[in-house]
Protein backbone atom coordinates (compact mmCIF):
# COMPACT_ATOMS: atom_id res chain seq x y z
CA UNK A 1 0.00 0.00 0.00
CA UNK A 2 0.92 3.66 -0.32
CA UNK A 3 1.57 5.60 2.89
CA UNK A 4 0.65 8.96 1.36
CA UNK A 5 -2.63 10.53 2.43
CA UNK A 6 -3.60 10.90 -1.22
CA UNK A 7 -2.21 9.42 -4.45
CA UNK A 8 -2.94 8.92 -8.14
CA UNK A 9 -1.31 7.16 -11.07
CA UNK A 10 -2.44 8.51 -14.43
CA UNK A 11 -1.40 7.19 -17.84
CA UNK A 12 0.18 10.10 -19.73
CA UNK A 13 -1.18 9.63 -23.26
CA UNK A 14 -4.89 9.04 -22.63
CA UNK A 15 -5.19 10.30 -19.07
CA UNK A 16 -6.59 6.97 -17.87
CA UNK A 17 -6.45 6.56 -14.08
CA UNK A 18 -4.59 3.35 -13.18
CA UNK A 19 -4.62 3.81 -9.39
CA UNK A 20 -6.04 6.32 -6.94
CA UNK A 21 -6.30 6.79 -3.22
CA UNK A 22 -8.38 9.76 -1.99
CA UNK A 23 -7.32 11.63 -5.15
CA UNK A 24 -10.03 14.28 -4.69
CA UNK A 25 -8.98 15.18 -1.14
CA UNK A 26 -8.04 18.87 -0.85
CA UNK A 27 -4.48 19.21 0.44
CA UNK A 28 -1.63 21.70 0.49
CA UNK A 29 0.87 20.41 -2.08
CA UNK A 30 3.42 23.07 -3.02
CA UNK A 31 4.59 21.18 -6.11
CA UNK A 32 1.45 22.38 -7.90
CA UNK A 33 2.56 26.00 -7.40
CA UNK A 34 6.01 25.37 -8.90
CA UNK A 35 4.63 23.50 -11.89
CA UNK A 36 1.97 26.14 -12.58
CA UNK A 37 4.50 28.97 -12.19
CA UNK A 38 6.88 27.25 -14.61
CA UNK A 39 4.21 26.65 -17.24
CA UNK A 40 2.99 30.26 -17.11
CA UNK A 41 6.58 31.50 -17.34
CA UNK A 42 7.38 29.26 -20.31
CA UNK A 43 4.17 30.19 -22.14
CA UNK A 44 4.41 33.94 -21.50
CA UNK A 45 8.06 34.85 -22.01
CA UNK A 46 11.26 33.66 -23.68
CA UNK A 47 14.01 31.74 -21.91
CA UNK A 48 16.63 34.37 -22.67
CA UNK A 49 14.59 37.27 -21.24
CA UNK A 50 16.34 39.03 -18.37
CA UNK A 51 14.65 39.42 -14.98
CA UNK A 52 15.80 42.19 -12.64
CA UNK A 53 15.73 41.13 -9.00
CA UNK A 54 13.78 43.23 -6.50
CA UNK A 55 14.56 43.52 -2.79
CA UNK A 56 11.35 41.61 -2.01
CA UNK A 57 12.40 38.66 -4.18
CA UNK A 58 15.93 38.53 -2.80
CA UNK A 59 14.51 38.39 0.75
CA UNK A 60 11.71 35.88 0.07
CA UNK A 61 11.10 33.20 2.71
CA UNK A 62 12.73 30.05 1.33
CA UNK A 63 15.28 32.00 -0.72
CA UNK A 64 18.19 29.75 -1.74
CA UNK A 65 20.23 31.63 -4.29
CA UNK A 66 21.49 34.86 -2.69
CA UNK A 67 20.12 36.75 -5.69
CA UNK A 68 21.60 40.23 -5.96
CA UNK A 69 19.10 43.09 -5.90
CA UNK A 70 19.20 44.95 -9.22
CA UNK A 71 21.08 42.15 -11.02
CA UNK A 72 19.60 40.51 -14.11
CA UNK A 73 19.08 36.74 -14.39
CA UNK A 74 17.70 34.86 -17.40
CA UNK A 75 14.26 33.28 -17.23
CA UNK A 76 15.93 29.97 -18.11
CA UNK A 77 18.33 30.08 -15.15
CA UNK A 78 15.53 31.06 -12.77
CA UNK A 79 13.41 28.15 -14.04
CA UNK A 80 16.29 25.73 -13.45
CA UNK A 81 16.57 27.06 -9.89
CA UNK A 82 12.83 26.98 -9.27
CA UNK A 83 11.75 23.62 -10.69
CA UNK A 84 14.41 21.19 -9.58
CA UNK A 85 15.38 22.89 -6.32
CA UNK A 86 12.31 24.91 -5.21
CA UNK A 87 14.17 28.21 -4.88
CA UNK A 88 11.44 30.61 -3.74
CA UNK A 89 13.48 33.69 -4.63
CA UNK A 90 13.66 32.51 -8.26
CA UNK A 91 9.93 31.70 -8.20
CA UNK A 92 8.91 35.15 -6.98
CA UNK A 93 11.31 36.86 -9.39
CA UNK A 94 9.60 35.08 -12.31
CA UNK A 95 6.16 35.91 -10.90
CA UNK A 96 6.99 39.62 -10.54
CA UNK A 97 8.52 39.76 -14.00
CA UNK A 98 5.60 38.07 -15.78
CA UNK A 99 2.68 39.35 -13.72
CA UNK A 100 4.01 42.82 -12.95
CA UNK A 101 3.45 41.98 -9.29
CA UNK A 102 2.89 38.82 -7.26
CA UNK A 103 -0.91 39.17 -6.90
CA UNK A 104 -1.43 39.67 -10.65
CA UNK A 105 0.66 36.55 -11.25
CA UNK A 106 -1.42 34.56 -8.75
CA UNK A 107 -4.51 35.68 -10.71
CA UNK A 108 -2.83 34.26 -13.85
CA UNK A 109 -2.23 30.99 -11.99
CA UNK A 110 -5.88 30.70 -10.97
CA UNK A 111 -7.06 31.63 -14.48
CA UNK A 112 -4.82 28.91 -15.95
CA UNK A 113 -6.18 26.44 -13.37
CA UNK A 114 -9.67 27.31 -14.66
CA UNK A 115 -8.59 26.83 -18.29
CA UNK A 116 -7.21 23.39 -17.41
CA UNK A 117 -10.41 22.52 -15.51
CA UNK A 118 -8.60 22.06 -12.19
CA UNK A 119 -11.82 22.28 -10.20
CA UNK A 120 -10.25 21.67 -6.78
CA UNK A 121 -7.21 23.91 -7.00
CA UNK A 122 -6.81 27.44 -5.67
CA UNK A 123 -3.54 29.35 -5.49
CA UNK A 124 -2.61 32.14 -3.06
CA UNK A 125 1.10 32.45 -3.94
CA UNK A 126 3.56 31.23 -6.59
CA UNK A 127 5.99 29.53 -4.19
CA UNK A 128 3.78 27.04 -2.42
CA UNK A 129 4.48 28.52 1.02
CA UNK A 130 1.66 27.43 3.33
CA UNK A 131 -1.56 29.41 3.17
CA UNK A 132 -4.73 27.96 4.70
CA UNK A 133 -6.80 29.19 1.73
CA UNK A 134 -4.57 27.42 -0.82
CA UNK A 135 -5.32 23.85 -1.90
CA UNK A 136 -5.16 21.27 -4.66
CA UNK A 137 -5.72 17.55 -5.09
CA UNK A 138 -3.67 14.62 -6.36
CA UNK A 139 -6.09 14.41 -9.29
CA UNK A 140 -5.64 18.06 -10.27
CA UNK A 141 -1.85 17.77 -10.01
CA UNK A 142 -1.95 14.73 -12.32
CA UNK A 143 -3.95 16.75 -14.88
CA UNK A 144 -1.55 19.69 -14.51
CA UNK A 145 1.56 17.52 -14.90
CA UNK A 146 0.04 15.75 -17.90
CA UNK A 147 -0.51 19.15 -19.54
CA UNK A 148 2.93 20.46 -18.54
CA UNK A 149 4.76 17.44 -19.94
CA UNK A 150 3.39 18.20 -23.41
CA UNK A 151 5.69 21.26 -23.34
CA UNK A 152 9.21 20.22 -24.37
CA UNK A 153 10.87 23.12 -22.50
CA UNK A 154 9.08 22.21 -19.28
CA UNK A 155 9.90 18.54 -19.78
CA UNK A 156 13.60 19.26 -20.25
CA UNK A 157 13.90 21.47 -17.15
CA UNK A 158 11.63 19.28 -14.98
CA UNK A 159 13.66 16.15 -15.77
CA UNK A 160 17.10 17.67 -15.14
CA UNK A 161 18.88 15.94 -12.26
CA UNK A 162 21.44 18.65 -11.54
CA UNK A 163 22.66 21.93 -13.03
CA UNK A 164 25.43 24.36 -12.06
CA UNK A 165 24.44 27.80 -10.76
CA UNK A 166 27.02 30.53 -11.20
CA UNK A 167 27.04 33.73 -9.16
CA UNK A 168 29.67 36.41 -8.59
CA UNK A 169 30.85 34.89 -5.31
CA UNK A 170 30.47 31.17 -5.87
CA UNK A 171 29.35 28.24 -7.97
CA UNK A 172 26.96 25.63 -6.67
CA UNK A 173 25.04 22.71 -8.09
CA UNK A 174 21.25 22.86 -8.10
CA UNK A 175 20.01 19.33 -7.40
CA UNK A 176 16.57 18.00 -8.33
CA UNK A 177 14.61 17.41 -5.11
CA UNK A 178 12.45 14.68 -6.70
CA UNK A 179 13.67 11.54 -4.90
CA UNK A 180 12.50 9.32 -7.76
CA UNK A 181 15.42 10.60 -9.85
CA UNK A 182 17.84 9.17 -7.31
CA UNK A 183 16.08 6.04 -6.04
CA UNK A 184 14.00 4.61 -8.89
CA UNK A 185 15.88 2.48 -11.41
CA UNK A 186 15.28 3.84 -14.91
Amino acid sequence: GIDAESAILMELQRGQILYEKQAAQKLHISTANNIMTAIIAIENTTLDSNVTISKECANTEGALLNLVVGEKYSVENLLYAMLPENANDATNALAEYIGGDIQSFVDMMNNKAGELNLKNTYFKNPTGLYDEEQYTTAYDIAVLVRYALTNSTFNKIFSTQAKPWFSKDSTRVLVNQNKLFWSYDG
